[in-house]
């Protein structure tokens, strides 16, 4: 097993990236449970929520994860009960949840103008809003003059066709125009077919049922983390992790470590004699403990072990179990994964959810709810710095916390406070004044502190 196939799953967390994907750069949450209107909130690549309990900070992640969710999106939705019940009187179907301002990366860009024509959109900015009827609405300026040329381009038209519709800017002023040449050329009159076609079906509607409602990022949510077990059926994890639109392996990170680990199945179940393939473990397990210590260094007394058993039907190989353990070199014992460490096991069990996702085409954006807030210190810091430093790098992640170790205080940008505002309900307060004690929470103070006193 290649080295980097490890490197790029448990610390980059991908395969390879070849440009960014569209990203949120911007979104606004109304009506939505303790939500009336949150204000525009900022994005970048990584954003830290903290407040007080009960002051809406799971309701936002909630909102945002219902936008979009990769696990059952046609279940997972905007319900009526939802929408805050002293303002039930204003609601309508098309009352707004989220209103997201995302931007177009140069590769997307690129594949639009190929086939609308170069500057066929005004902005790389695109404003989708979803509403209570779950319908998305989608809001961006494009150049229909330039489609319009673009087409006429393929059609070879002749150059004093352009000139009637060198000042013109819709489509539908392109059309009254055309239609009123005494006798058009053969290759025009179905040229202005088309255009009546588009007249029907917009520009705007064209992009984003061919291109934009399939990079628009999907949501990851992460509450409540299972963990890796033990003896995991290696067939039935191959069936789930390549099953499509499979919600299965998206929550069981026992699947996810199979993808982690990089196990060519075929070959451990069918191929090789044992020997050969408990040294190929033996690697396996070598590169993931290094990368993993790596990140972890209070952790680096613990390591993996894995041992296969070949499941039997009629003296026929039919499956292998993997059998995972941890070693523990203070004290020289070993136990099964389901008995080792919570610290090491939970870290664990999330990169290996997090494999799932990764190299996949899917834009995915990662939902963090109070992540690992049981660590000790040292091991919250390492986290944390692996969300800020590395993570974040290949998806966007939003994570909200209640430990001052989980904020990065040389990211103070990136951090978000919300507040519960009686009648004005959940906001966000972006920008921070220090001088006023009183608004700044203690779950920050502290992690000043902390940063000072390092």
């Amino acid at each position: 097993m290649d080295i980097f196939y490890i490197y790029t799953f448990i610390i980059k967390g991908l395969y390879y990236k070849i440009d960014e994907d569209m990203k949120l750069i911007n979104f606004k949450i109304l009506n939505f449970k303790s939500i009336i209107d949150s204000g525009s909130i900022n994005i970048s690549d990584i954003a830290c929520f903290i407040g007080k309990n009960d002051s809406g900070k799971s309701s936002f992640f909630d909102a945002l994860y219902r936008f979009n969710p990769l696990i059952n999106p046609d279940i997972i939705n905007y319900r009526k009960e939802d929408f805050p019940k002293d303002k039930i009187a204003f609601m309508t179907p098309h009352s707004h949840v989220i209103e997201a301002l995302f931007e177009l990366n140069t590769s997307e860009i690129e594949v639009i103008n190929q086939k609308f024509g170069e500057t066929a959109l005004k902005t790389n900015q695109v404003n989708v809003a979803k509403d209570y009827s779950n319908e998305f609405n989608w809001d961006f300026a494009v150049n229909e003059i330039v489609y319009v040329k673009h087409l006429m381009k393929k059609k070879e038209l002749p150059s004093e066709i352009f000139d009637l519709i060198e000042n013109l800017s819709t489509i539908s002023q392109c059309l009254e125009k055309l239609q009123t040449i005494p006798t058009p050329p053969k290759n025009l009159s179905s040229f202005i077919n088309q255009l009546e076609i588009l007249e029907l079906r917009s520009m705007q509607d064209e992009i984003v049922e061919g291109y934009l409602i399939n990079w628009l990022p999907k949501f990851y949510y992460l509450s409540v983390l299972k963990t890796i077990k033990n003896n995991i059926s290696l067939k039935n994890a191959n069936i789930n992790l390549y099953k499509p639109n499979s919600p299965i392996k998206y929550l069981d990170p026992s699947i996810g470590f199979i993808k982690l680990i990089g196990i060519d199945i075929d070959e451990i179940i069918f191929g090789e004699t044992p020997e050969i393939i408990q040294r190929t473990l033996q690697s396996l397990a070598a590169n993931l403990n290094e990368k993993f210590h790596s990140l972890f260094p209070a952790l680096s007394h613990l390591s993996l072990k894995f041992i296969t058993t070949p499941i039997l039907e009629l003296d026929q190989t039919v499956d292998s179990s993997l059998g995972i353990f941890i070693e523990n070199h203070k004290n020289n014992s070993q136990v099964s994964i389901e008995k080792g460490s919570l610290s090491f096991v939970q870290i664990l069990s999330f990169i290996s959810m997090l494999s799932v996702i990764s190299g996949a085409s899917t834009n995915t954006i990662i939902l963090l709810d109070t992540p690992m807030s049981f660590l000790d210190e040292e091991n919250q810091y390492s986290f944390c710095q692996y969300l800020h430093n590395i993570l974040c790098e290949y998806n966007q992640v939003l994570y909200n916390t209640q430990s001052p170790l989980m904020i990065n205080t040389d990211a103070l940008s990136k951090l978000n406070i919300i507040s519960n505002k009686n009648d004005l309900g959940s906001t966000i307060q972006q920008e921070i004044n220090f001088e006023d004690t009183t608004n700044v929470p203690t779950t920050l103070r502290t992690a000043l502190l902390l940063n000072k006193l390092a």
